[in-house]
C-alpha cells in the first residue's frame, strides 16, 4: 500500500487545483442548498440542466448545508475517493491477479505513479468518484468468481449512473459483458448477480430520467445537447485525443501490451472484462471527440482497469523467475508515468503537436498537458477575481453575458447568459462547419442575447494600462472601476465593464 499511496498522494498534492467547470456544479449545488432547486439561474421556467454530475451536485449541496466551503469539500471528497480507489485496486490485485510480493509491489508502484489519475483526484469535479464507483461495480461482480455480489454491484452501478449523465453507457458495457459471459459459460450464479445489478441500475436510471423530465422538461442534459455531436471530423479529433494521450503517457500502452505476451495466463474472465472496459472508455472518448481539459479526463475511468492485466503479467514474470526483468519493467513504467508531471516527455514535441486536438488545426496554440493544466488553473483563478469584482460593483438584479460561466458566475451570483449554451436554451453554432475546441464548438456572438436585454455584454479584470481590443470598440461607454487591495485584489487591478446600450449593437 505504501508503494501505491506514497507516490500517488505526492502527485495529488502537486496537482491540487480547481477547474472553472467545477464552479458550474458549485452554483447548482448552492442553489439546491438554498431551496431554489438544482438551477443555475433562479426564476427560469423551466430551468436548464447545465451540469453533468447529478449526484455530485447533491453531495456538494449537503456540504453547503453543513457550512463546508465547496472549494474545500469538492477536493476533499474527490481526493478521498481517489485514495479509496487506489486502495481497492491494490487489494483486488492482491487477492486475485498478483498474489506474490514482487508482482504486487510492481502493480502498486505502477498504479501510484499514474500522473493523470493524480491530476483528476482534485479539480472539483466527480471524476475520481465516478472511477471509484465504476471499479467497485466491477469488483463486486467479477472480483470473486465463486461469489458475484449482484446487489452490491447494482448499488455501485446506480452511483455510476447518477454521477455522470453518460454513466449508463459504462454500466451497459460492464453488465453486458457479464451477461454474455454468463450465457456462454452457463454460469447461473453470474447470470443471477448480473440480473440484480441490471435491475437496480436500470430502475435508478428510469427514476432519474422521470425526475429530469419533471424538473427540466427535457430527456437529456443540456450539456449533451450543446457539446456532443457525431461526425467524421469529431471522430478524427477523438482519435487525436487518444493518440495525444498515449504520446504523453507511453507507459499506458506498454503496460497494456505486456499481458498479451503471456496469452491465456493473463487473459481470463476478470482481465478480459477489464480490457473490455478499457476499450469501451477509449471508444467513447473517440466518438465524442475528446475533451479540452488536461491529462485526458475522459480516459481516467480506464486507468484502474489497466492495473489488472498488468498485475497478471507481473505475476507471470515473477512465477517464471524473471524478477530482474520485472524490476526493470516496473522502474521503466513508473518513470515514464511521472515524467509528464514535470513536463518532461519521451515523445518529441513535433509528434505531440501533430496529434493536437484542442483547436481547429493541430499546430494552433499547442500546449503540453502540463501547460494545459497550468492554463486551466490560472484561468479559474482569474475568473474567481472577475466574479468577486462583479459581486462588489454590480447590483444583484443585474445580468451579464459570459463565455466562461464557472467561477465568474459562482462568485458573482448574477444572472448569466451563456455564449456556449450550457445554461441558456436556444444557443446555436456561430459557425457550424468548423470545430473549435472540444466542448466549445457551439458558440454565439453577444448580439444573440440582445433580445433578453442583459445589463452588461462584457467584463474583465486586468492589471494593464491599455485597453483590450474588444473594449476599444466601446470606449465611449466602457466603465473602468479600480479594485482595492483590501478587498483581496492584486495591486493595480481594475474591473472593465461594458453595459448594453439600446441604440448600439452589443
Amino acid at each position: 500500500m505504501a508503494a501505491a499511496l506514497l507516490p500517488f498522494l505526492t502527485l495529488v498534492a502537486r496537482f491540487d487545483f480547481l477547474c472553472d467547470d467545477a464552479y458550474i456544479t458549485f452554483r447548482y449545488a448552492r442553489n439546491l442548498a438554498r431551496g431554489l432547486g438544482a438551477v443555475y439561474n433562479p426564476g427560469v421556467d423551466p430551468p436548464v440542466e447545465g451540469y453533468s454530475e447529478f449526484l455530485w451536485v447533491v453531495l456538494l449541496s449537503w456540504a453547503t448545508r453543513l457550512g463546508v466551503p465547496l472549494e474545500v469539500a469538492s477536493r476533499a471528497l474527490s481526493a478521498t475517493a481517489a485514495t479509496l480507489l487506489v486502495t481497492l485496486v491494490v487489494l483486488t490485485c492482491a487477492r486475485r491477479t498478483s498474489p506474490t510480493p514482487w508482482a504486487l509491489f510492481a502493480t502498486a508502484l505502477f498504479l501510484g505513479t499514474l500522473t493523470p489519475l493524480a491530476v483528476w483526484s482534485t479539480g472539483g469535479m466527480s471524476t475520481a468518484a465516478f472511477a471509484l464507483a465504476l471499479f467497485l461495480a466491477y469488483e463486486r461482480l467479477y472480483g470473486d468468481p465463486a461469489l458475484p455480489r449482484g446487489v452490491a454491484a447494482g448499488l455501485a452501478a446506480a452511483a455510476v449512473v447518477l454521477l455522470r449523465a453518460d454513466g449508463a453507457l459504462w454500466i451497459a458495457a460492464l453488465l453486458g459483458m457479464g451477461l454474455v459471459a454468463a450465457w456462454r459459460q452457463r454460469d447461473a450464479c453470474l447470470a443471477r448477480a448480473a440480473g440484480w445489478a441490471v435491475g437496480i441500475s436500470l430502475a435508478t436510471f428510469l427514476v432519474h430520467m422521470a425526475w429530469r423530465w419533471s424538473t427540466y422538461r427535457d430527456w437529456v442534459p443540456n450539456t449533451a445537447r450543446v457539446k456532443v455531436g457525431f461526425d467524421l471530423a469529431t471522430l478524427e479529433r477523438g482519435a487525436r485525443y487518444v493518440g495525444s494521450y498515449v504520446a504523453t503517457m507511453p507507459s499506458l500502452l506498454l503496460a497494456l501490451a505486456l499481458p498479451f505476451a503471456f496469452g491465456r495466463r493473463c487473459l481470463y474472465r476478470p482481465t478480459l472484462v477489464a480490457l473490455g472496459m478499457i476499450g469501451a472508455t477509449v471508444g467513447y472518448a473517440t466518438l465524442v471527440g475528446g475533451d479540452f481539459m488536461c491529462f485526458g479526463r475522459f480516459l481516467i475511468p480506464a486507468l484502474p482497469f489497466l492495473a489488472l492485466p498488468f498485475s497478471r503479467a507481473a505475476f507471470a514474470l515473477e512465477e517464471d523467475g524473471r524478477r530482474g526483468l520485472l524490476a526493470l519493467a516496473t522502474l521503466g513504467l513508473a518513470t515514464l508515468s511521472v515524467l509528464p508531471a514535470w513536463d518532461v516527455h519521451v515523445a518529441p514535441e513535433g509528434v505531440r503537436k501533430s496529434l493536437g486536438f484542442r483547436h481547429r488545426t493541430p499546430e494552433e496554440r499547442f500546449q503540453s498537458e502540463y501547460e494545459q493544466w497550468e492554463f486551466m488553473k490560472g484561468n479559474a483563478a482569474r475568473w474567481v477575481l472577475l466574479g468577486r469584482a462583479l459581486a462588489l460593483h454590480t447590483d444583484p438584479e443585474d445580468s451579464i453575458v459570459l463565455g466562461a460561466i464557472g467561477a465568474a458566475g459562482y462568485h458573482s451570483d448574477r444572472f448569466v447568459y451563456d455564449r456556449y449554451g450550457l445554461v441558456t436554451r436556444g444557443v446555436e453554432p456561430e459557425d457550424g462547419d468548423r470545430l473549435s475546441s472540444p466542448g466549445h464548438d457551439l458558440v454565439v456572438p453577444r448580439t444573440f442575447f440582445r433580445k433578453f436585454k442583459p445589463t452588461y455584454q462584457w467584463a474583465k479584470v486586468d492589471r494593464g494600462k491599455g485597453l483590450p481590443k474588444y473594449a476599444l470598440r466601446f470606449r465611449e461607454r466602457l466603465r473602468v472601476i479600480p479594485l482595492r487591495a483590501q478587498d483581496g485584489f492584486p495591486a493595480g487591478s481594475r474591473l472593465l465593464l461594458i453595459p448594453v446600450s439600446d441604440d448600439q449593437d452589443p
